[in-house]
């Protein structure tokens, strides 16, 4: 069955950045400084060294079709969701088949669907931030009846609205794209691999991030909230 096109008609809320600054930055370096506090620079340098050899061995990873699942999947690393061969999010677990299958679990709500939740704000063209663009969505949606009350679309009054996941998925239509972006991801390839330093998990951490900015993927946002 083809993918629904959905036209984004909602508004738009985007984080303000200066043109030309990627939204990214630079993580890993900025991971490594806030670990400073839990490890000395030799560690800290040491777990940098490592981040593109575990891209090469990632990339050496074949490409997974998710049904069925492998079963001699790794328990604990970084999983990647590829669309004709794109790749789109980067995730980290514990539990790593658990996990993947948790982004199209029928069930599963925004918050462990996440992947899910940010494909279905994109169809909509609806991001968290102050910064306030776009036309007025459709009469009757829940978008219209928050943004209802708006005169004035600035950048003062467009802080004091904050769409949750659970206001956005009580409208009908935004509710069926999320089960559609849903059922999208259980269609996608996913490649892993393995990267298990407990008890505090700093590699699998900054692997995420370094990996997310390697591949560029286009779904992964680290900015602070």
């Amino acid at each position: 069955m083809p993918q629904k096109q959905t036209k984004p008609i909602g508004p738009t809320f985007r984080r303000c950045r200066p043109a030309g600054v990627d939204c990214r930055g630079d993580q890993v370096n900025a991971s490594a400084q806030g670990m400073s506090v839990y490890m000395n620079n030799d560690e800290a340098n040491e777990i940098l060294t490592r981040m593109p050899r575990l891209l090469d061995k990632l990339l050496d990873q074949a490409l997974l079709d998710q049904e069925p699942m492998p079963s001699e999947l790794c328990r604990s690393g970084i999983y990647v969701f590829y669309e004709n061969n794109e790749p789109l999010y980067v995730g980290r677990s514990d539990n790593i088949r658990r996990r993947i299958q948790m982004h199209s679990r029928p069930s599963s709500p925004a918050g462990s669907a996440n992947f899910a939740f940010i494909l279905t704000r994109d169809i909509w063209n609806i991001w968290d931030g102050p910064c306030w663009q776009g036309p007025l969505p459709k009469t009757g949606s829940i978008i219209a009846r928050e943004t209802r009350r708006i005169t004035n679309w600035n950048e003062t009054l467009a802080k004091d609205i904050q769409l949750t996941q659970r206001r956005l998925l009580a409208d009908g239509d935004i509710h069926h794209d999320f089960n559609c972006q849903k059922e999208r991801i259980g269609r996608m390839n996913v490649r892993v691999i393995q990267v298990d330093d407990p008890p505090k998990q700093f590699t699998q951490a900054m692997f995420a991030v370094y990996a997310a900015r390697a591949l560029n993927t286009r779904y992964n946002d680290f900015s602070n909230h």
